[in-house]
């Protein structure tokens, strides 16, 4: 898991059911988010390369102890949430609103200031 300071008590983890990685519709979640390839970027975050650092990560899930590991750096993580993806070739593709915020924002967007 990739914990990260916020108000919301959202963290990034693995999943042993990588199964919804396949489809579109992914709502599955409880409020943190899944993340595909968790190993990968684990090692990415805390050691820059993936090869050596992977398998140490292995080597310490194995030992079945939780441990905490405090980074370096900080590494920003950035949530945008989409309802409408323009597409390379000029075409446009919409979600669904699982957190109803489009109707807000089209108010807000066409009520004069």
């Amino acid at each position: 898991m990739l914990d990260s300071p916020n108000d919301f008590d959202v963290y990034l983890h693995d999943t042993p059911n990588k199964k919804p990685f396949e489809s579109r519709e992914r709502e599955i979640s409880n409020g943190c988010i899944r993340v595909e390839n968790m190993l990968e970027l684990t090692a990415l975050v805390i050691g820059g390369e993936t090869e050596g650092t992977a398998e140490q990560l292995r080597a310490a899930i194995a030992t079945g102890q939780t441990q905490r590991v405090p980074l370096d750096r900080q590494v920003p993580i950035y949530l945008i949430y989409q309802t409408a993806i323009a597409y390379p070739d000029g075409t446009v593709g919409f979600r669904g609103d699982l957190y109803a915020r489009d109707k807000p924002l089209a108010v807000a967007m066409t009520t004069a200031r």
